[in-house]
């Protein structure tokens, strides 16, 4: 290491030898706000990751610790053999941490950011990508996912590189910007598209609950995966998983992992084997109180890790703390044991994170390569291939009199169905087996007799039939997100539709998830106005909604509605590249007018006008979405407010939180 003569040695063995300070205490008068409150972890997007990446096992591996020590001493020899230095320069970090009241898993967060990931990631980025550079800004930044919650039992954390949520270009202080090369800065770039959560950190408040938790799981454990439970449908679809890096291997050593079995042979392409009926999943019973069990929570970790493709995840209370390395090819966590962030002596806390630190970029940047390298071999293997002859697209259009009479019939069709069984097919999601929605609104298409129309408990617990044949139930693939909000998530959706002929129709619809009682209240509002709306004469430019669901399981409210297109905001972006402002055409301007005078004359006020919510689809037609704020205030004022800000929308000079007190 340095020797003691280095100016830079103190500043290294405070870095090396700090643990957090013995006086971290939980807030007791808060305490109470959250031991009483925490929530199943387990959510509706677990259950739909693909069969061949679920965790399978996780063996219990104290010796990552001792791993991961070594892992920094060797980052530090190396950088100091290869005739670089630790200078001061720009050195500002917090030398030694503090005592602290902890008030919930948000400030365990904090804590640890401000502490140990700051001066880790700056240390790391440093080592791993710009040696050569006499600065100690780093090119990743330590985020918390924001939920607005007070006194939340857990929360999520991440490194990622630093780069603008609005173009997603790199956002590098000048010291890094005016010193690293252009191929350093493009190599930083492709590393935050492919790897966008390099690592995930699972926070937790330092509650007894908490801290007994993670006392637990102590041996090697094979790990049954929570799938929901319709049966009669089950999808056999196979996925490679992404590699592994020979980096984090090496902290394998002592346990050679071995391959997973899978549940059963699964073929290379997605094949849905469905039986002549299905059988829903019964609605889940509502306990009164959560007992937090740490497997939710293994599961809740790795399927967040499986999204972003993530090797290192870490679960933090406060006071105690567990290390995992997510192996693929295996489907197996490894644990290491109860790291005690006070009292652990070799390596001391924060040494241990440097070396974490170090270890997660050099497995992404592994990674990296090995991705790169593949997708070459897969792009010179694809220009061997022949051009497959398509058809011409005017052959296939359908004439509007066909089209306008098979979305009648679907709607008809829709209306008339009370089961949806919903899968998801992007990403890391492929559904082994879809979740049971039942409908709990009805349909607001026009001309659809009316169903369930009541939004209490008991029509969510209507008496479902024990099967359902083909052309009994609907069915959706879900695809990629078209955004995230207040409200909740919102997905393309893909319909497929049997009729009782055996006839199949499909069709590109849209559904909006809620999950938090506060989402779902809110989309139960827009429902509400939507209904209104559809019953009124000459409104124009509002997407038809076919009724709510929710999921027998855990309970998500879900919205299905008609596809509306493409929203100004994001047809700009893929234009020029900068959304900051749209662009219109005078036929759009006059459409988007009179929608929304035709919405105001139905006694409903938007109350959220903005670029994001004007779509236009592939006819030209325009629709206004999102009625979450919609209100009954259609005062002259209100209503002429409302006017001026579609105007300086569809003109190009919005701007945000001027037109809504």
């Amino acid at each position: 290491m340095l020797p003691i003569s280095d100016p830079f040695y103190p500043r290294l063995k405070e870095i090396l030898e700090a643990n957090y300070d013995a006086g971290i205490v939980l807030d007791l008068e808060r305490l109470e706000g959250v031991s009483t409150s925490p929530r199943s972890p387990q959510m509706f997007y677990d259950r739909h990751i693909m069969p061949s990446l679920v965790l399978q096992n996780v063996v219990y591996l104290p010796s990552i610790t001792q791993s991961l020590s070594k892992a920094c001493d060797n980052a530090i020899q190396g950088f100091l053999h290869d005739g670089h230095r630790l200078s001061s320069n720009g050195y500002v970090f917090s030398r030694n941490t503090r005592s602290k009241e902890f008030r919930d898993a948000h400030s365990v967060s904090f804590y640890y950011g401000e502490y140990i990931a700051r001066i880790c990631h700056a240390f790391a980025s440093k080592v791993c990508l710009h040696p050569q550079c006499d600065t100690w800004k780093s090119v990743f930044k330590f985020t918390e996912r924001p939920t607005g919650n007070p006194f939340d039992f857990t929360t999520q954390s991440w490194l990622e590189v630093t780069t603008r949520r609005l173009d997603g270009s790199l956002s590098l202080h000048d010291d890094l910007q005016n010193c690293l090369p252009d191929a350093t800065k493009t190599k930083i770039l492709d590393l935050s598209r492919k790897f966008p959560r390099l690592a995930t950190w699972h926070m937790f408040a330092m509650t007894d609950a908490a801290m007994s938790m993670f006392q637990t799981m102590k041996e090697d454990v094979a790990f049954i995966w929570q799938y929901s439970h319709t049966m009669g449908a089950e999808s056999m679809s196979h996925k490679q998983p992404p590699p592994d890096s020979k980096h984090a291997l090496s902290f394998l050593s002592l346990k050679a992992p071995t391959k997973a079995k899978p549940r059963q042979p699964l073929p290379p392409a997605k094949r849905t084997v469905k039986s002549k009926s299905v059988t829903p999943t019964k609605f889940a019973v509502k306990r009164n109180r959560y007992r937090p069990d740490f497997r939710h929570f293994l599961q809740s970790a790795w399927a967040n890790a499986a999204i972003y493709d993530s090797t290192f995840i870490v679960l933090n209370c406060g006071r105690y703390e567990r290390i995992g390395i997510r192996h693929r090819e295996s489907q197996t966590l490894y644990l290491s044991g109860l790291i005690d962030t006070v009292n652990i002596q070799d390596p001391r806390y924060r040494k241990l994170h440097l070396g974490l630190h170090i270890a997660i970029v050099k497995d992404a940047l592994e990674r990296q390569e090995r991705v790169n390298a593949r997708n070459m071999g897969q792009k010179r293997s694809s220009e061997h291939l022949e051009e497959e002859e398509t058809s011409d697209p005017a052959q296939l259009k359908k004439s509007p009199q066909s089209e306008l009479h098979e979305h009648h019939r679907i709607s008809e069709e829709l209306a008339r169905r009370q089961l949806a069984l919903v899968s998801l097919d992007y990403g890391a999601f492929r559904s082994y087996v879809p979740s049971s929605f039942s409908r709990v609104a009805p349909s607001c298409a026009p001309s659809c007799a009316p169903g369930l129309s009541d939004h209490s408990d008991e029509v969510g617990n209507h008496k479902m039939k024990a099967k359902y044949r083909a052309h009994e139930y609907i069915s959706f693939a879900l695809k990629e997100p078209l955004g995230r909000g207040a409200v909740g998530v919102v997905h393309p959706a893909t319909l497929e539709l049997v009729l009782e002929s055996g006839e199949i129709m499909t069709q590109d619809l849209t559904f909006k998830l809620a999950f938090s009682a506060e989402q779902m209240e809110k989309l139960y509002h827009e429902f509400q106005i939507y209904q209104q709306l559809s019953k009124q004469e000459g409104v124009e430019g509002i997407v038809t909604v076919h009724g709510l669901f929710k999921d027998q399981e855990s309970r998500t409210l879900a919205m299905l509605m008609s596809d509306g297109g493409v929203s100004l905001r994001r047809r700009e972006m893929e234009r020029s590249g900068d959304a900051v402002q749209v662009v219109t055409t005078s036929e759009e301007k006059e459409s988007f007018l009179r929608a929304l005078n035709s919405i105001h004359r139905a006694g409903i006020r938007h109350h959220d006008i903005r670029a994001d919510n004007l779509l236009v689809n592939s006819d030209g037609q325009v629709f206004i979405i999102d009625f979450d704020c919609a209100d009954n205030n259609v005062y002259d004022d209100k209503v002429e407010q409302e006017i001026v800000c579609m105007n300086a929308v569809l003109e190009g000079r919005y701007q945000e939180k001027n037109y809504y007190p």
